[in-house]
């Protein structure tokens, strides 16, 4: 049931765009979120290192959310 709660979840944010009335609430946490706390401590390593990190990072942090 966990997995089925999260893949829902995902679909709502893909709609989010298309619903105005979504995309005012988590537009401003999507982005600022998940990528504040990683871009800023080591915005450099996690870019030259692995770009693909913070990438996987940013839908992973949501979910649980």
């Amino acid at each position: 049931t966990m997995s089925l709660n999260m893949r829902p979840k995902k679909l709502e944010k893909q709609n989010a765009p298309e619903n105005p009335e979504r995309e005012e609430p988590e537009a401003p946490e999507e982005p600022e979120v998940p990528e504040e706390p990683e871009t800023p401590e080591e915005p450099e390593s996690e870019k030259q290192e692995v770009p693909e990190e913070p990438e996987s990072e940013e839908p992973e942090s949501e979910e649980p959310e």
